[in-house]
């Protein structure tokens, strides 16, 4: 991906598109960040959605959120049941989250670390430099340390964010959006965040179904700006049907 940003003067910037080909731009120099994927002459919509779109989803998310709660129930309990009786901490936990507008909120998640998780991190990234790359790279490993037994089952088939539903009920998030980001990784986005910003983030999205951790994280911030850019209820309808393929697919779906 080839980025474009202030710091690049215009004829730079005029070589810089003649050299991309089918590479990807991501166009920081305009208000807001565009992504334009030459290859397939396709540019990003920059229009606000419209307050009919707006109700629309959010009325989407209310009801998806509070059915999915009450159909399962039961998988919530079993979930939380396994969690507990599995290894020692709390069942669920809750993480701060950069929200619509650099809201700050807490995303619940059921539990798939063990209590000393980050001490078994620092311990790995101090002895292997190749998973001190990777986890910088991605924020996240493939052979994770920390997380349990019954921790790469539930993360395998996307249990672990379930309890994400209620901050969908309450708000905080909406079904479908940009990946929930830790504080620590607003930084990565440059400019780019303030376009992410713009919709709420969600319990699944583009990313999820489109190779989740096996995605760079320049990979994952085109694939927020299209979602932030580019949202409508037909989408968000589509992709939540392409997430239920990838929870009970076999093959891997980069959910680790």
């Amino acid at each position: 991906m080839i980025v474009l940003d202030h710091s690049v003067d215009q004829r730079e910037t005029e070589d810089l598109r003649r050299q991309a080909g089918g590479e990807a731009i991501l166009d920081l120099t305009v208000d807001p960040p565009a992504i334009q994927l030459r290859s397939q002459g396709f540019v990003l919509d920059e229009r606000e959605p419209s307050r009919k779109q707006r109700v629309a989803v959010r009325a989407f998310d209310l009801l998806a959120s509070a059915l999915g709660i009450i159909l399962l129930s039961p998988v919530f309990l079993l979930t939380g049941l396994v969690v507990g009786l599995s290894s020692r901490g709390a069942v669920v936990y809750r993480s701060k989250r950069i929200g619509k507008g650099a809201s700050q909120f807490s995303a619940f998640k059921f539990r798939s670390m063990s209590h000393d998780a980050e001490a078994k991190l620092e311990a790995m990234l101090d002895e292997d430099p190749v998973a001190r790359e990777e986890y910088e790279r991605y924020h996240k490993l493939r052979r994770d340390p920390r997380v349990t037994k019954v921790g790469r089952f539930i993360r395998r088939t996307s249990l672990d964010e379930l309890p994400q539903l209620f901050n969908v009920l309450t708000g905080d998030m909406s079904l479908v959006g940009p990946r929930p980001n830790l504080l620590d990784e607003i930084d990565r986005f440059g400019p780019a965040i303030d376009t992410v910003l713009r919709v709420k983030p969600g319990l699944t999205g583009l990313w999820q179904v489109s190779g989740r951790s096996n995605l760079g994280f320049d990979d994952r911030i085109m694939l927020d700006i299209d979602y932030a850019l580019n949202r409508t209820l037909g989408g968000d309808v589509v992709i939540c049907l392409r997430t239920v393929g990838q929870m009970v697919a076999t093959a891997d779906n980069g959910a680790y």
